[in-house]
Parts: C-alpha cells; sequence; structure tokens
C-alpha cells in the first residue's frame, strides 16, 4: 500500500489481505472477498484511493479506500468489470494518475 506500513496480498483463496508489522511478525487485519476464483493481481492507484485486483473469474473489480485507513485498512467494492474478458485476467495497472486500468488477458497458442 503506497505511502503506509501495511502490505496487500493476493491468493488461491479467492481473498485480498491487508497485513501489518506486529513487533517481528506480520498480522492480517482484514481480508476482501468478492471474487469467484483466484485472485492473481492487484495494483493500487498512485495515492492508495483505489485498489483492482485481476482474477481467474474473469472479473476485474475496483475496491474504494474506507476512511481511517491507517488504524483500519479497508477497502470496500465499488464496481465489478466483467464480459470483457473470456478467460483468466491475469494483471492489471493503473495509469500514472489513476484513470486508467489496463487488464492483461490469458491466451491460448494454436497450433497452425
Amino acid at each position: 500500500m503506497p505511502g503506509t506500513w501495511i502490505l496487500a496480498s493476493c491468493s488461491y483463496d479467492d481473498s485480498i489481505k491487508f497485513w501489518t508489522q506486529e513487533d517481528d511478525d506480520w498480522e492480517c487485519t482484514s481480508t476482501l472477498n468478492g471474487h469467484e476464483s483466484t485472485v492473481w493481481w492487484i495494483d493500487f492507484t498512485k495515492d492508495g484511493k483505489y485498489l483492482a485486483s485481476a482474477s481467474d473469474d474473469t472479473t476485474i473489480k475496483i475496491w474504494l479506500q474506507g476512511d481511517n485507513f491507517e488504524q483500519n485498512p479497508s477497502y470496500s467494492l465499488v464496481s465489478t468489470l466483467q464480459g470483457y474478458h473470456k478467460r483468466t485476467v491475469y494483471s492489471c495497472s493503473w495509469n500514472h494518475d489513476g484513470t486508467f486500468l489496463a487488464t492483461v488477458m490469458g491466451f491460448i497458442l494454436e497450433k497452425i
């Protein structure tokens, strides 16, 4: 997470988790659920206000940062982009000012 000591991870368990450091260990402080399959990639806007997640369920989800993020790291789902990809979405990336989002879908190579 830009500008904070919070780590975010995505997983095969269809979730996104936020972690904070407690002494010498990392502790999971919150979990985002909403995807129906593996979350392959997450990307924050430069200011951290928005988070995009790419998934095996062929969707991109857009999450909005909650109030008092430093004390309670949380995001809420504001949009699901679906119907644009027919296969797994492996990656996504915001542009420099967070106004555009690029996505990468898996592809199949066929022998001709």
